[in-house]
């Protein structure tokens, strides 16, 4: 749900820019069994700056199975990807490359 959510985000952004999640909460209602297909429907009620907020619902082919709602912040990938080594490198010493 949360991959739904930044991808349908993430396809009207600039190359240089990302998502990350700050908060999400999610009702499951129903269990759906391994492989079963479901369908996840996305939408976005509020945008402020670069914070955006969306809703979701989700079904298998035969019940609702979850419901929620999902927090995001648009960012810089570049600095976003220097926070994280400079994170790892106080941590461990190591400076994670990718």
């Amino acid at each position: 749900m949360e991959v739904v959510c930044r991808d349908l985000i993430n396809e009207h952004l600039d190359d240089n820019e990302d998502t990350v999640g700050t908060h999400i909460n999610i009702a499951h209602m129903a269990p759906t069994p391994l492989d079963m297909w479901a369908d996840i429907t996305v939408t976005i009620t509020k945008i402020e700056g670069r914070k955006v907020e969306l809703e979701f619902k989700c079904r298998d082919g035969q019940d609702k199975i979850a419901k929620g709602s999902h927090s995001r912040f648009v960012v810089d990938k570049l600095k976003t990807a220097e926070h994280i080594k400079s994170k790892m490198k106080k941590a461990t010493g190591y400076i994670y490359e990718k």
